[in-house]
């Protein structure tokens, strides 16, 4: 199972265009707005999200197998391949995992997942 550290230095490693800079954190950490997408059913919901600059978009898998959140620009941003939720051993359940962005330039911002081709979703920011 890869970590979301491990997500986020993969990503640090492939680099990143399109005017979003990389994660800066898990979960609702680091000043600024937070907006939230979750990964269910084969899909993204909200699958159209407008949002201001500097805002961080998570994008939370809850569904049953992993996804992925990756822009459709080559070299934009790829969460790789995140993790369900799955049984803790102690009758609880462990999160699915969570891509966090920080979004800094306008623009429209467009993304599938590379496991399910029919999921799409679109981030614009303002």
């Amino acid at each position: 199972m890869k970590s979301a550290l491990a997500g986020y230095l993969a990503i640090a490693l492939a680099g990143c265009s399109g005017g979003v800079s990389l994660p800066t954190g898990t979960g609702s950490g680091g000043s600024g707005p937070t907006a939230a997408v979750t990964i269910q059913d084969y899909a993204f919901t909200p699958a159209q999200l407008t949002i201001n600059t500097g805002t961080r978009v998570n994008w939370t898998n809850n569904g049953p197998s992993p996804h992925s959140a990756t822009a459709d620009s080559t070299g934009g941003f790829d969460s790789g391949s995140l993790t369900p939720p799955k049984a803790n051993g102690s009758g609880g359940v462990t999160p699915g995992e969570l891509f966090q962005m920080h979004f800094t330039t306008p623009g429209t911002y467009t993304y599938h997942c590379m496991f399910h081709p029919q999921m799409h979703g679109t981030i614009t920011v303002q």
